[in-house]
C-alpha cells in the first residue's frame, strides 16, 4: 500500500491489524508509484491488481463538496489539478508497468468524468479492455481496466 498522506498510511495499518493482514501488507509512503521504484530498482515487482482512489476533484468544485468532506478530509486527498485529472493521468499511464499480465487496475473517478477517462485509457496500448461501473446513484464512478 503506498500513500502520499502519513496519517492515511497510519489509518491503513490500524485496518490491516483489525483484520489480522499485515504480514501480507507493505506499507510505503510516497506518491503513486514512487515508493515502489525507491525499494524495486530493477523492476521487477509487479501486481496482479492495483486499486487506488485517487484524488479527482476540481478546485472549482470546493463549494460543492459536503462539509463532512470539505471540513475533514486533506485537500491533498482531494484535489488533482484544474480539471480533478493529474493524478488518474499519471495512474493511467504509469500502472501498467506495475501490473502483471493480465493485471486489474480499479480506481474512483468523479461522476461526471467518465467521457475524458474514456479517451485517456483508449491512448494507452497496455490496456486490452476496460468498462466504466456504476455506483448506487447509477453514475459511472468506478474504473475497471485490464492489461495485455
Amino acid at each position: 500500500a503506498t500513500d502520499i498522506s502519513e496519517p492515511a498510511l497510519a489509518v491503513a495499518e490500524k485496518n490491516a491489524e483489525t483484520h489480522a493482514c499485515t504480514g501480507q501488507i507493505k506499507f510505503l509512503s510516497g506518491d503513486l508509484f514512487e515508493p515502489i521504484k525507491a525499494t524495486d530498482p530493477t523492476g521487477e515487482i509487479r501486481f496482479d491488481w492495483i486499486v487506488c482512489n485517487p484524488p479527482y476533484v476540481k478546485k472549482t468544485e470546493w463549494d460543492t463538496l459536503s462539509p463532512d468532506v470539505r471540513d475533514y478530509e486533506p485537500e491533498i486527498a482531494l484535489f488533482a489539478g484544474d480539471d480533478g485529472l493529474a493524478v488518474i493521468r499519471r495512474l493511467i499511464a504509469e500502472a501498467p508497468e506495475y501490473l502483471a499480465s493480465h493485471g486489474k487496475l480499479l480506481f474512483e473517478i468523479g461522476g461526471t468524468q467518465a467521457d475524458t477517462v474514456r479517451p485517456l485509457i483508449d491512448a494507452e496500448p497496455a490496456y486490452c479492455t476496460y468498462k466504466l461501473l456504476k455506483d448506487y446513484a447509477e453514475k459511472e464512478r468506478i474504473v475497471l481496466a485490464s492489461v495485455h
